[in-house]
């Protein structure tokens, strides 16, 4: 076939066809296309379309080159290397052309001199439908609420289809993990080019102020990265340059994907404008520690290494959060394929403080803890009647934790949750743990939105509200605690089989928050007291200190110490700080054994340091009853 040449600029459909294609083979594809386009050639995608397993792309090819056919016949030659596969092609003129095919070639030409967009852009040839999309979607590992806003977001493009009217599709992902969002807003483009809500096949990524300032005014994709601002303040948005870029891009066509942390959406969604442009939220939070395994695994095969899988259940390699375990993961492997001889990775190689333990089993754990016989027997015995008769038995789980500070309360909710999870009475091993500040807000409204959040966090697992007391308090004549309490009361009751809700605090005060609500009291199942510990259960929490920190605590300064933690209980008030008061003291006689010991290695601690630490005012106070309001730590 001869090149005619009809202008400066010639255009080309291109065919290339696939018997057996991959999507990795694309995304190389898709590379080296940036590379290949350029203000002289542009090869822009138009379709796609699969018969009997034979997948077609089409492209329309603006190109300047010269018009000899040995430089037309290497021009051919590179578009085949570039696709991988023959091609065919065919000279079209702009006469010619459907309605389609024009406004690409317009987009084709635009994206040529990049004259109509501000930002870095990205072609996408996307070669998915709607239920490849969906499956993808849902064999990824965790990220169930992703998941549920996909199959959300799909739903809705069938409905706006279906009816005819214009649709606003942005999405804010709020990233609660801090991971990579790339593949995620990657998704996010397959499912709308699937649906057909995309018109041009690229995805233009830059801040506010570059999606505000771009010309073009069709359905393509821009990604928004924007340092959104995390002041404190829920009226910093309303009142700065961003509103009116918000305002300004929430007339066109364009779609809008954008991503930030949990508090920097709950400020930015009191603002009418970003709730305006930003109608689908979609949540990505951290995976639990079964779904990090599985993640690890996955990536770590990909990267050509391979995991002791018990050395990394054994240690706290999976307590990391998914963003930092990704960059170790990368770190490790790539310290691991230079050498020949050692290709699979161990918890030190994460991090040498992840140095491989023995993991304990929650349950032990529990009966280890100093002390807490009573307790014990009440989980035991909670457990036991939940695996007899199963989860289902009982018409709620809550609970209510009464007692002290420093008496296990947090750390005992802590190793329920875990216990609850491995014997399948809750979905995860997931702990969120919140207080009256994450729960109540500053103004009507907010509280019962805030709490909401924390709870649908929690589902699952177990949500502990510590010192829940307060929100029977009310707020200078603001009675946002009560706001609280009546939404936890109907989420208790309406999501009783989804989350475990346990609320602490001191005796007397959590008598007094349950009575707020009459409705409060009905949906507790268990209330669990926590008594104060005795003197030997002190000196015992003293010794583990000891033996943590490395120190050596000889039978006559033990014996010793003993005495002071017995003249303690016996003066001590009703709101007495059990295991608190033993740090205070740990800490203190710490600094005094620090100053007498003239040797580093030296790590006894004598009855001189322990005599020492008393003889301070707030610490004799303790002795003799005169302690009753003392801050914890060190005086000032």
């Amino acid at each position: 076939m001869r090149r005619r040449t009809v202008s400066p600029m010639e255009y080309y459909t291109i065919t290339a066809k696939y018997a057996n294609p991959g999507l990795s083979d694309f995304d190389l594809i898709t590379a080296k296309a940036e590379n290949f386009n350029g203000s002289r050639q542009y090869l822009h995608y138009l379709s796609s379309d699969t018969v009997n397993g034979l997948l077609t792309l089409k492209f329309i090819y603006i190109t300047g080159q010269n018009d000899d056919d040995e430089s037309f016949v290497e021009e051919m030659q590179a578009l085949e290397n570039l696709l991988d596969t023959k091609i065919d092609y065919a000279l079209v003129k702009i006469e010619e052309m459907n309605q389609f095919t024009l406004r690409q070639l317009n987009i084709a030409k635009r994206l040529m001199h990049r004259n109509d967009f501000c930002g870095d852009s990205t072609a996408q040839w996307s070669v998915v439908e709607t239920d490849e999309v969906l499956n993808k979607t849902h064999e990824m590992i965790g990220f169930s609420e992703f998941k549920t806003g996909i199959e959300n977001l799909r739903a809705y493009c069938e409905n706006v289809r279906r009816r005819g009217v214009r649709g606003n599709f942005n999405v804010v992902l709020v990233n609660k993990c801090d991971i990579e969002t790339s593949a995620f807003v990657n998704i996010i483009y397959d499912l709308l080019s699937a649906t057909k809500m995309i018109e041009d096949h690229i995805i233009i990524t830059g801040e506010l102020d570059d999606a505000a300032q771009t010309k073009r005014d069709n359905a393509f994709l821009y990604n928004i990265e924007q340092k959104w601002d995390n002041s404190g303040d829920c009226e910093y948005l309303a009142a700065s340059k961003a509103t009116k870029l918000l305002q300004k891009i929430a007339k066109r066509k364009t779609i809008y994907v954008t991503s930030m942390d949990k508090t920097q959406y709950e400020l930015a969604r009191e603002v009418d404008e970003f709730r305006r442009v930003f109608t689908h939220v979609i949540e990505l939070n951290e995976p639990t520690v079964d779904e990090k395994l599985l993640l690890l695994k996955s990536d770590a095969k990909r990267l050509g290494v391979e995991l002791d899988e018990d050395s990394i259940k054994n240690s706290d390699v999976l307590c990391m959060a998914q963003s930092a375990l990704d960059a170790a993961l990368v770190i490790a492997a790539q310290k691991a394929l230079s050498d020949e001889s050692a290709k699979v990775l161990t918890a030190i190689d994460f991090d040498k403080k992840f140095i491989s333990k023995e993991k304990k089993n929650p349950y032990d754990e529990l009966q280890e803890m100093v002390g807490l016989s009573e307790v014990k027997a009440k989980v035991d015995e909670i457990v036991g009647f939940l695996k007899k008769r199963g989860k289902d038995a009982l018409p709620c789980l809550h609970m209510v934790f009464r007692g002290n500070p420093g008496t296990g309360k947090t750390t005992v909710a802590r190793l329920i949750a875990k216990i609850f999870a491995q014997e399948g009475i809750t979905q995860k091993d997931k702990f969120v743990e919140t207080d009256r500040e994450g729960l109540v807000g500053q103004y009507v409204g907010h509280t019962a939105r805030k709490t909401a959040d924390v709870i649908s966090d929690a589902k699952g697992g177990v949500l502990f509200i510590d010192e829940a007391y307060l929100l029977g308090y009310s707020d200078s004549g603001r009675d946002f605690g009560a706001e609280a309490i009546a939404t936890l009361v109907k989420r208790m009751e309406d999501y009783r089989k989804d989350f475990v809700c346990i609320m602490a605090g001191y005796t007397e005060e959590m008598e007094q928050m349950l009575s707020v609500n009459p409705g409060m009291r009905d949906r507790v199942q268990f209330y669990i007291d926590f008594p104060d510990y005795s003197a030997a259960e002190l000196l015992t929490i003293f010794k583990s200190l000891c033996e943590s920190e490395k120190y050596i605590l000889p039978e006559e300064a033990a014996n010793f110490i003993s005495g002071y933690f017995a003249s303690i209980l016996r003066r001590k008030d009703k709101n007495f700080a059990n295991a608190r008061i033993v740090r205070k003291v740990f800490e203190r006689v710490r600094v005094k054994q620090a100053m007498r010991v003239t040797d580093n290695d030296d790590m006894t601690i004598a009855v001189a340091d322990i005599d020492g630490a008393f003889a301070e005012p707030d610490m004799l106070a303790l002795v003799n009853g005169r302690g009753k309001h003392l801050n914890l730590g060190f005086a000032a």
